[in-house]
């Protein structure tokens, strides 16, 4: 009954599909956009901050002041 239904008006038909096209172009690309902004944040936030790690003195969590710092950071990165 569908398929003899949209023959009988094929205009309708087909701005019907080509209005569902449109949608689902302008959703995938929509998404596209947002996933890649969301990693361009990322990236911008690990590559301007702190990096992928962050190393802190001990005792840094309870006194958040900037003059702790790492005794000696060669060997921390070893």
């Amino acid at each position: 009954m569908g398929g003899r239904n949209s023959l009988r008006n094929p205009r309708r038909s087909l701005l019907t599909m080509m209005a569902i096209v449109l949608a689902v172009d302008r959703l995938v690309f929509m998404l596209a956009r947002q996933m890649g902004t969301d990693n361009a944040m990322s990236e911008n936030a690990v590559t301007i901050r702190t990096g992928n790690i962050q190393v802190q003195a001990t005792g840094y969590h309870k006194d958040q002041t900037m003059w702790q710092v790492v005794e000696h950071p060669d060997q921390v990165s070893k």
